[in-house]
Order: structure tokens, then C-alpha cells, then sequence
């Protein structure tokens, strides 16, 4: 098979460890830099939804999982997803099932992608009431 055609057909499992990677980096070196600052709160001076991410990360990193839904509960649901998603993936490939591929066509549901903006808002309201 061309090695073209099997990055291809595996880019969500290079995605998903190039995200692992990205997130062990920013924890390893939490303490010699600072969080980048956000785009969005520079140009309006609040946070995003996803303010605080990086700093829940390593703190569900290092076991601190009550500071991490402190600061960011989105980012937490979101990592517990991360960490759920390649044994989904495994089991899929495995199995010859589809559940990952039908996971995320329900996402496109109505109802679910109101509920997850919902989510969104809420989590935005909270970064907005933590900091104000």
C-alpha cells in the first residue's frame, strides 16, 4: 500500500496524538512560561469559552480534578473525551463497527448540537462570572 494513502487513512489517529503531545508539552513546561494570552479576550477583555484550558489540562494532569472544573469545566469534558476516544477508535477498527463515525453524525442532530452550544454558553458565562 502507498504510504500516502495509509497517513490518509489514519490522520485522525495522528490528529488525536499530535493533540496527546501538545497538551504533555504544555503540562511538562507549565511552570517555565506563561499561558499564551487569548485572541479574543485581548480584542474584548473577556474570556472565551476556552479560556483556561491549558491550565485544566495539567491540573487533570497532575490529579487536581476539582481545580480543573473550577477553571474550565468545558475543557475537562472535552479531555475525558480525548482520553475515551482512541479506545473508541480501537474498538471501531477491531470490531468493524461504526461507533465513532456515528457519534459524531448525531452531533449534527438538532437537539444535540443545541445542547452542546448550550453547554458552550454556559461554560462562557462561567469564565466570564469566575473572573468578573
Amino acid at each position: 500500500m502507498n504510504p500516502i494513502i495509509r497517513i490518509r487513512k489514519y490522520r485522525i489517529v495522528f490528529a488525536y496524538l499530535a493533540t496527546m503531545m501538545l497538551l504533555v508539552f504544555a503540562s511538562l513546561f507549565y511552570d517555565r512560561f506563561p499561558f499564551p494570552l487569548c485572541p479574543f479576550k485581548l480584542l474584548t477583555g473577556l474570556p472565551c469559552p476556552g479560556c483556561g484550558g491549558l491550565r485544566a489540562a495539567n491540573m487533570l494532569l497532575q490529579g487536581d480534578v476539582l481545580s480543573a472544573l473550577y477553571i474550565n469545566p468545558l475543557s475537562c469534558i472535552v479531555m475525558i473525551f480525548f482520553a475515551i476516544f482512541p479506545f473508541l477508535y480501537l474498538y471501531d477498527k477491531v470490531a468493524n463497527k461504526r461507533l465513532v463515525a456515528n457519534i459524531l453524525a448525531q452531533l449534527w442532530n438538532r437537539k444535540i448540537t443545541g445542547t452542546v452550544f448550550a453547554i458552550i454558553l454556559l461554560n462562557w458565562a462561567w469564565n466570564i462570572y469566575k473572573l468578573g
